[in-house]
């Protein structure tokens, strides 16, 4: 087998030659191997194979060059070799074989790494010399980025292992950065925006009178519940099997209609308002606890049964884990895009719904207000915090065509401005999406776009190092790159901006200067984050649902705020938004619910029992009789003094609702603490 066709190419790049030479017998007098100073190198486990080599070294142990790491490891090769088991000397001339053995082959790997360690330790010298001779101490070498698909010649990687050379000078990490960043100042050129027909659209005529309700049913109009309450139907009547026990809930369901699910939105909404641990502390009886408005809409039971058979879509999609609720959220995204057009200043945030079941598309993000659930995209109008549009996170399904250039991020951002380009919008996003390659994509579609950017981002130039309230920028094509220093590094990329500095007012009230950009930026997205906290749906629902439901009901609330802005932009009222939400409970339920609920006796202790004026009276008649109405004696009930016994009375204390005994559980009620 002829190896030295084998290695042509090493023996190009590494300057050696590899001859072969007839196969010695075993037996023969070279027994160790030898680092000699002659030109040709013989190993003695591979003794058909000499390497020739370009100078005469000396030996790796007298080298006084010699890095550390290279005689930890020649210190192995030889242990290696001394534990390899010595050829047993045999008269018979040696069995014919196709190739070197297993040991012939380390052997050679071995040979051949001396002499490629010796060849770079002459590339590390000429470059270590090369360097000190430069006139530039504090420039970098250029380097092809690790970004890049492209791989690093192997001069690079040589140069990359000089580090390891004693003798060799430390060179300067290199950054991967581009040629095309010029350091200094620079001017932008915002693209001119035509805000006459911002606002609310011109087909959108509702006098200034209109009530609130109106507003929402923009949004949730009586097709769009229609179209819930037959799916949900549907979904009951599926469950409700005959399986089930006679009196378990899915058999008493009753189909719902659509002024039952308006008042089932009403109660939801309050909920948000009036904040409870559990669903059934809104329908408690005690006295501390109760709401008597739930009692009048909803029983407990029916609320409940609704909740959990609450359905939007029939679809069997296996693929789009959204597929439960995708109708429902195409048709409001429509109706969020048909009543509004935008200002100027756009902004596209993540959103977390706060959500802690089990789901593939749930989030875990603890930088947010609530650090797990589902992840939604917003494209928000600035000025109004009117919300345009959304995307749902779903992983591989989420609804966007992801675009190789810009990535899966980058990809959601066009998606959601894809209605609003090419008109001289500005948009402002957090460093989830920021990147040179999307602001050159929004440049060229005629839109500014400015966010923080995260330091490790493809394509932004070298930073130097720097003291608090200093600034270092660059620009290249019509794209600011700054980077400012206050508590911490804030890295900023922009093509609205200039360097400009700004005096910013801090907490404790001194002013400070900051750039522009960054002083901007951060007055912007203060609006976004300010409209994340309103008032919601009610944590004791978020308990209790499946993510779906969490989803729906998150829509509901982004319906609502909406309809809230376009109030205010309509009526330009001052109410605030927890106002509005009141009106739009009230006026669901005036219109939309018709029958009372019974209403229970309070089953709970009541505090004031003890303290002010009680008097007992006489049960009336119950209508249609002649006698008097008897009820059980509360007292006589629920005693902790003596065994408990139902006894009927005919009179009841007005203040506390009780019936009692005139003697002695009126008074005993009245005065003890424990009856």
């Amino acid at each position: 087998m002829d190896l030295s066709n084998s290695y042509k190419p090493l023996q190009q790049d590494m300057g050696i030659e590899i001859k072969q030479e007839p196969v010695s017998p075993p037996g023969s007098d070279i027994e160790e191997e030898e680092y000699v100073t002659s030109d040709v190198y013989r190993s003695p486990h591979f003794p058909h194979l000499t390497i020739k080599k370009e100078e005469p070294t000396s030996s790796p142990e007298a080298s006084p060059s010699r890095s550390p790491a290279f005689k930890d490891r020649d210190a192995g090769d030889h242990a290696a070799e001394a534990a390899l088991p010595t050829p047993k000397e045999s008269t018979s001339p040696p069995p014919p074989r196709d190739g070197p053995t297993t040991t012939q082959f380390a052997a050679l790997h071995s040979s051949i790494r001396f002499a490629y360690a010796t060849k770079v330790r002459t590339i590390c010298s000429a470059a270590s010399e090369s360097s000190s001779d430069s006139s530039d101490a504090d420039s970098y070498p250029t380097v092809q980025s690790h970004d890049s698909d492209v791989s690093p010649s192997e001069e690079d990687l040589l140069s990359s292992s000089c580090s390891d050379d004693e003798g060799a000078t430390p060179q300067k990490r290199a950054r991967r950065e581009d040629s095309h960043w010029i350091k200094g100042d620079y001017s932008p050129s915002v693209f001119p925006f035509d805000a006459i027909n911002s606002g609310l659209v011109d087909s959108l005529t509702l006098p200034p009178h209109t009530r609130e309700v109106e507003y929402f049913k923009l949004f949730f109009d009586e097709k769009l519940i229609s179209d819930i309450v037959a799916a949900t139907n549907e979904y009951a009547n599926k469950v409700g099997k005959p399986g089930l026990l006679q009196r378990s809930c899915p058999r008493l369901w009753q189909d719902t209609n659509v002024s039952e699910l308006y008042c089932f939105l009403a109660v939801v909404f309050l909920m948000g308002l009036v904040q409870k641990n559990t669903i059934r502390d809104y329908w408690s009886t005690d006295t501390m606890l109760e709401t008597p408005f739930f009692h009048s809409i909803f029983s407990v039971k029916r609320f409940c049964l609704l909740l959990r058979v609450l359905h939007f879509s029939s679809l069997t999609n296996a693929k789009d884990r959204l597929r439960s609720i995708r109708p429902t959220m195409e048709k409001i995204e429509e109706r969020f895009a048909a009543f509004f057009v935008p200002f100027k200043n756009l902004s596209i945030n993540e959103s977390l719904m706060a959500w802690r079941g089990r789901h593939s598309s749930r989030q875990c993000i603890p930088s947010k207000r609530h650090r797990s659930g589902v992840k939604m995209f917003v494209l928000r109008d600035i000025q109004t915090g009117y919300i345009l549009r959304f995307i749902v996170y779903a992983g591989a399904t989420t609804a966007v065509t992801v675009m190789k250039k810009l990535g899966f991020t980058g990809s959601i951002t066009v998606e959601l401005l894809r209605a609003f380009l090419d008109k001289g919008h500005s948009l402002f996003v957090g460093d989830w999406c920021t990147s040179p390659a999307l602001f050159e994509f929004l440049l060229g579609r005629q839109t500014n776009a400015c966010g923080v950017v995260r330091a490790s981002r493809k394509g932004l130039p070298e930073f130097a190092k720097l003291q608090r309230g200093k600034v270092d920028s660059y620009h290249s094509n019509a794209m600011l790159a700054l980077k400012w220093r206050d508590r911490q590094d804030v890295h900023i990329l922009s093509t609205m901006h200039s360097t400009e500095l700004a005096e910013a007012i801090k907490v404790d009230k001194r002013t400070a200067e900051m750039p522009r950009c960054v002083l901007e930026y951060n007055q912007k997205m203060a609006l976004v984050d300010k409209i994340d906290t309103q008032p919601n749906f009610s944590e004791s629902i978020r308990k209790t649902m499946k993510w779906n439901k969490a989803v729906f009901f998150h829509l509901v609330d982004l319906s609502l705020h909406n309809a809230f802005i376009l109030f205010r932009k309509n009526t330009a009222s001052r109410t605030t938004f927890v106002d509005f939400k009141r009106q739009v409970v009230s006026q669901l339920i005036e219109e939309h619910h018709t029958e009372k609920s019974k209403r229970r006796r309070p089953t709970g202790d009541n505090p004031l029992r003890l303290t002010g004026r009680h008097f007992a009276q006489q049960l009336r008649p119950s209508s249609g009789q002649g006698i008097g109405t008897h009820r059980s004696c509360h007292v006589c009930a629920n005693t902790t003094r003596g065994p408990k016994r139902r006894r009927e009375t005919r009179y009841i204390c007005v203040k506390c609702n009780k019936s009692l005994c005139l003697e002695p559980c009126f008074q005993e009620y009245h005065t003890l603490k424990n009856y």
